[in-house]
């Protein structure tokens, strides 16, 4: 076969692109937009997936202590329940915790205790910089309503949760970008090879 320029390789590339015909060029088509948009959506994605509940655990960050009550908001959009769970304190602070944040157990009991006070300990994300999470949850009597080990255990589980999504992001990514080159590389060389470029 002839020695084929990088410019024609690309036009041939660009050509299936835009204009597929039969099912090796359309086959292209579609591994080449899949590997452009995983490239650029996956990093992306997979950090803000594992950003929200990264960081270290106590005791190697400081307890946040205080008294309040937990709050559930619901901000619907797009036919999604989407919701965020928030913990007011008695001298007038708020920390958040969103839907990917907050643990099942202060969810339920920020919808049905919205206004009972609890003796609450807990933590920021991310090293300070992400959102409160919660690890001790008692009443005033100091009786545990929600356990610590209940609590870090489903922390945990939510952290290997995301890894194995990122994972298989990143396993998809490369599937792409193998399928990219495989067909590119035939599909384009076989129409290189029946058509005549014009200097």
């Amino acid at each position: 076969m002839q020695d084929v320029s990088f410019k024609k390789w690309f036009i041939a590339w660009l050509n299936i692109i835009n204009e597929p015909q039969g099912w090796r060029e359309k086959l292209c088509q579609l591994f080449s937009l899949a590997a452009i948009a995983t490239l650029c959506l996956y990093p992306f994605m997979g950090n803000l997936l594992l950003s929200e509940l990264s960081g270290n655990t106590p005791p190697t960050v400081p307890l946040i202590s205080s008294t309040g009550n937990f709050e559930y908001v619901s901000n619907p959009s797009n036919h999604s329940n989407h919701y965020d769970v928030y913990f007011h304190t008695h001298d007038g602070k708020t920390y958040q915790m969103s839907q990917f944040v907050a643990p099942l157990s202060v969810t339920k009991l920020a919808e049905n205790n919205p206004t009972t006070q609890f003796k609450v300990q807990g933590f920021i994300l991310a090293n300070g910089k992400g959102s409160f999470y919660p690890v001790i949850v008692n009443d005033l009597n100091d009786y545990p309503i929600i356990s610590k080990e209940s609590l870090l255990a489903e922390l945990a589980h939510n952290r290997q949760a995301d890894q194995r999504t990122v994972n298989l992001m990143y396993s998809a990514t490369i599937f792409c970008f193998v399928g990219f080159i495989i067909f590119s590389f035939l599909t384009i060389n076989r129409k290189l090879s029946t058509q005549t470029f014009t200097q």
